[in-house]
């Protein structure tokens, strides 16, 4: 909901009576919604009006639109006038709707004046935002008075597909993993033709391996590509219960920015648990030993080799920290089976870390995290008071009602 508070009520009126004159000037009070011949053309306006919804019944109403009486799943429900045609537009929980009353019998007219509205009233909506709102929202980001928006389940989800996917190609069974694209049985012939039918069998084993290794590195470079991720949006969320965010120099704005490594500080600080530092260095390994390199263009593995002519006519391939690599490794997968086994056992105990967080299951539950001093300093009086669950539950009870409200 748009927030307008008194201290500008005048710049709103000064808005509005510009474009009373300018885009609202075909606007006006409401008159009957029609007459017996009358046809009734409803336009569904796209989803960019749903999200202006506050915008469109305020300038509706500066132009003495008038509401019906509230009605179950309706948001408002406004009566005007367009250029003398009756009109009716609604919020819905399904969209933002426009009905106009023509009198012809056909729809053209009526679908003419629509889109003319819509175009009206998108350029409305568009000038109160950037007079009024913007400049409001960024007073409200300067003062950290914002809400985080929690998409946990999406990163969690996307962590999770890969680590899954992942767990799956490490503990193919052996006689999956050598077996070949065909399950046909070899048939008797010629020694020479069983030979063939032998070695082709052989090979296609070994491609098969060959494939399932480069699989995992693939999948262990996406999963810390994700897991990183959700490292990141977690320590934002977790930072709105941490007495870092009640600090004068502190800004959302800068904490949304930072590296991981600040972002942890700023979501641990006030705390002296030797957990926490040894999830830090589980994290730190993963990042300087496998995230880094993988994900930031090399540094050091040895299938990111480079060709230096050391001397004329002589090269040489060597990884970023100078080290000799060959040909062959060039082609090798990046991340191996055990490397990537170690990756899923630090990420294991990361993840056990997370889940003692007094304040993590409200991050598992999906609750927004507000920056505001006043709730900052709500969710630290419950830690010190050792009620965070009570406090969880009650907020998740409230988010439940509010997301299964029905208008």
């Amino acid at each position: 909901m748009t927030d307008v508070n008194s201290d500008h009520t005048d710049d709103l009126l000064a808005t509005l009576n510009y474009l009373s004159n300018r885009e609202l000037r075909d606007f006006g009070a409401p008159s009957e919604r029609y007459e017996v011949s009358s046809t009734v053309v409803e336009v569904h306006l796209d989803s960019t009006f749903a999200t202006m919804s506050d915008l469109l019944h305020l300038a509706l109403l500066s132009k003495e639109a008038q509401d019906a009486p509230e009605m179950e799943k309706t948001l408002w429900e406004t009566d005007f006038t367009f250029k003398s045609v009756p009109c009716t537009m609604r919020h819905t929980n399904f969209g933002v709707t426009l009905q106009v009353y023509v009198a012809d019998k056909g729809d053209t007219l009526g679908r003419s004046i629509g889109d003319e509205i819509a175009k009206q009233l998108r350029k409305a909506a568009k000038n109160i935002q950037e007079r009024i709102v913007e400049p409001r929202i960024a007073e409200q980001r300067k003062n950290n008075n914002v809400e985080i928006v929690n998409q946990h389940n999406r990163y969690q989800g996307l962590f999770s597909y890969f680590r899954d996917r992942l767990d799956e190609s490490l503990h193919v069974t052996t006689s999956e993993e050598t077996s070949p694209t065909s399950t046909a049985p070899l048939t008797t012939g010629p020694p020479a033709d069983e030979l063939a039918q032998g070695l082709t069998h052989l090979l296609q084993g070994v491609q098969s391996e060959v494939a399932r290794r480069h699989e995992i590195a693939y999948l262990a470079t996406a999963l810390l590509a994700g897991y990183f991720s959700l490292i990141q949006h977690r320590l934002i969320l977790l930072t709105g219960f941490s007495p870092r965010a009640m600090e004068n120099d502190f800004s959302v704005d800068e904490l949304l920015t930072m590296e991981w490594r600040k972002q942890f500080a700023a979501a641990m600080a006030g705390r002296t648990s030797p957990h926490d530092q040894k999830a830090l260095t589980n994290l730190s390994n993963l990042a300087r030993t496998y995230r880094n390199t993988l994900l930031h263009g090399g540094g050091g593995r040895l299938a990111d080799g480079m060709y230096i002519e050391w001397a004329p006519g002589c090269h040489s391939i060597v990884t970023e920290r100078g080290e000799f690599t060959d040909q062959y490794m060039l082609s090798q997968p990046a991340v191996t089976a055990d490397q990537a086994e170690e990756i899923l056992a630090k990420i294991g105990e990361i993840e056990a870390w997370f889940k003692s967080l007094p304040y993590f299951p409200w991050i598992n539950e999906g609750l927004a995290v507000n920056f505001r001093r006043s709730a900052v300093e709500t969710a630290l009086r419950h830690l010190q008071e050792n009620t965070v669950s009570n406090y969880i539950e009650y907020e998740s009870e409230g988010y439940d009602r509010d997301l299964n409200f029905e208008w």
